[in-house]
Order: C-alpha cells, then sequence, then structure tokens
C-alpha cells in the first residue's frame, strides 16, 4: 500500500513538473510574441516616417522648381 501512495506521488510530482514546463513554455511563447508586435510597431513607425519624408521631399522638390522658374526667367 505504501508503494502504491509514493508511486502516486511521483506520478503527481512528474505531473505538476510537466505543467510547470509547459506553463514556462507559454510564458516564453507570449514574450516572443509581444517583442514581435514591438517590433512591427516600430517598422510601421519607421514607414510612417520615410513616407513622410518623401511626401515632404517632393513638395519642396516643386516649390524648388517654381522658385526657379519664377526667378530665373
Amino acid at each position: 500500500m505504501g508503494e502504491i501512495m509514493s508511486l502516486e506521488g511521483q506520478i503527481a510530482a512528474e505531473k505538476e513538473k510537466e505543467r510547470k514546463v509547459q506553463l514556462e513554455k507559454i510564458e516564453r511563447a507570449k514574450e516572443r510574441e509581444a517583442e514581435h508586435i514591438e517590433k512591427q510597431k516600430e517598422k510601421q513607425s519607421d514607414r510612417w516616417f520615410q513616407t513622410l519624408l518623401l511626401i515632404t521631399g517632393a513638395i519642396l522638390g516643386v516649390l524648388a522648381t517654381k522658385l526657379a522658374d519664377y526667378f530665373f526667367k
């Protein structure tokens, strides 16, 4: 009877250990997902900044062309 109790205790300990391992895996996966989302946000922010620079450059180019046409006619 004592052996059965001992085996049940070992089985319970193994199950608890496996549960903890699974929880750790889930935590690491959540952390990786959060890091991935943060990187995606940074990339999106960079894209907006690049787009803004492109539009600003285009506007400045048009203005420079108009000013050159005005002064060098």
